[in-house]
């Protein structure tokens, strides 16, 4: 222990963030299912994101954290951090997605899944938009956000399918002009349906 503690605070004023994250993963490794192993892994993932800019080693580190005991949201949690801090997309809707698995409370989950919107069209997946926006219309917390974001916010895709493009934009006005208290604004998006 004392010659891992060592190495660790060598590493820490070395500014080779990479071997610091594998130390971290090996003292980790050492522990088992110790909690204090899920907190080095934790650690691991961090130091390689920010400081070793090694996306795949961040990962590859949750994932040894998630297996070593550590809660699943707290992973999720972490990795969206990392994920956003990295300017990963791709790893952010993952991540995103993971922490949706955990079910999260329930007024966490509009901004999740306006969030899985943004990133999906910022990426051009239109597809994915839509299913990420079509969630968030289902819960009575994002009903009006996520009927919006499909009637007007998503593009309509330039293939044979842009009909059901239309019958959506239609069917989400609709839901809009449902859920409108005023009956002018009601009108409004009856008469664009």
């Amino acid at each position: 222990l004392p010659a891992r503690t060592l190495e660790l605070d060598l590493l820490s004023g070395s500014g080779n963030h990479a071997a610091l994250a594998a130390a971290f993963e090996s003292a980790a490794s050492h522990l088992g299912s110790q909690p204090l192993a899920a907190q080095l892994f934790l650690l691991a993932a961090d130091t390689a994101a920010r400081g070793a800019h090694d996306a795949n080693a961040a990962k590859a580190a949750l994932s040894q954290a998630a297996a070593a005991g550590a809660p699943l949201d707290v992973v999720a949690r972490t990795g969206r951090m990392l994920a956003a801090l990295s300017n990963d997309s791709g790893w952010f809707d993952d991540a995103t997605r993971r922490l949706l698995a955990t079910n999260p409370p329930d007024v966490e989950r509009p901004s999740l899944w306006f969030e899985t919107c943004r990133s999906r069209l910022l990426r051009g997946d239109v597809g994915g938009a839509v299913e990420a926006a079509s969630s968030l219309a289902s819960m009575p917390e994002g009903a009006w956000l996520g009927s919006t974001l499909r009637a007007y916010a998503i593009p309509a895709q330039s293939t044979p399918s842009s009909d059901a493009d239309g019958a959506r934009g239609a069917t989400d006005l609709a839901a809009l002009a449902a859920m409108s208290a005023d009956p002018t604004l009601a009108a409004g998006f009856r008469a664009a349906s």
